[in-house]
C-alpha cells in the first residue's frame, strides 16, 4: 500500500530552496512531482516522492563545514 501525504508538507520548501540557491520547481519535477504542490496544500503526494525531494534538496544544497560542530 502506498503511503501518502498532503502537499501541505511542502509549506516553506519553496523559500528554503531559493534561500540556498536551488530551484524548487526543478527539484520537484526531477522527483516526478508537479510544482503545483507548492501552491495547493490539499493535494495528495506519495510520501516516498516527498522524501525523495527532501533528500535531493539536501544533497544539492550548499555544504557548511561547521554543520555538525
Amino acid at each position: 500500500m502506498t503511503q501518502i501525504a498532503r502537499s501541505a508538507v511542502f509549506i516553506g520548501f519553496d523559500s528554503l530552496c531559493r534561500r540556498h540557491g536551488l530551484n524548487p520547481h526543478e527539484l520537484l519535477r526531477r522527483c516526478e512531482l508537479d510544482p503545483l504542490v507548492l501552491r495547493r496544500p490539499d493535494l495528495y503526494v506519495p510520501y516516498a516522492r516527498f522524501a525523495q525531494a527532501l533528500n535531493l534538496a539536501a544533497a544539492e544544497g550548499p555544504r557548511r563545514a561547521s554543520a555538525c560542530s
